[in-house]
């Protein structure tokens, strides 16, 4: 029987970049998402993995971005859900091959499985999307993890974790 999902959200490396950078195309959904967490007070967990890649592009995090979050380690119960993941690596080619980034995204998806919290925020839908769908099948205690892609734009009803906001059609 799998636990109810924590009302808690991992960003990824690329909702960190577009959120720290207001030249990036959606900067103002990435800040709409996280402000709603921040006010809200949905927990935010940032991969050590993630804040890794994120240095590698800037010197830090804007103090209250840091203050605001949780870095959490990969560690051994994440590592098994990475290897159990890749094990089906056939299943994870994105449209243009197997990316660098891969593993990297897989331990990241890994992370927020462990961790059970309901999404997981991100700017990449040629794989990161893909890899959390292919979770559901793969990994049991994946089924409850949501994907919020930024560039499908910002819903309360996704940034309070529940279902997107559909309007009436008649």
């Amino acid at each position: 029987m799998s636990k109810k999902p924590l009302k808690a959200v991992f960003l990824d490396t690329s909702f960190l970049i577009t959120l720290t950078d207001s030249g990036r195309k959606d900067h103002d959904v990435a800040v709409k998402f996280f402000s709603f967490w921040f006010e809200n007070r949905v927990k935010m967990f940032v991969s050590a993995i993630c804040y890794a890649e994120y240095l590698t592009k800037a010197e830090s995090l804007p103090g209250y971005i840091l203050n605001a979050i949780e870095v959490v380690p990969f560690n051994a119960e994440a590592a098994s859900l990475a290897g159990q993941f890749m094990r089906q690596k056939d299943k994870l080619h994105s449209p243009a091959g197997i990316r660098d980034a891969l593993k990297d995204d897989v331990k990241i998806v890994a992370s927020a499985i462990m961790y059970n919290v309901s999404a997981l925020a991100h700017c990449d839908g040629n794989s990161m999307s893909k890899f959390i769908s292919q979770a559901h099948e793969i990994i049991p205690d994946a089924k409850n993890l949501k994907s919020i892609l930024i560039a499908d734009g910002y819903d309360e009803g996704t940034a309070s974790l529940g279902e997107p906001f559909l309007p009436f059609v008649d």
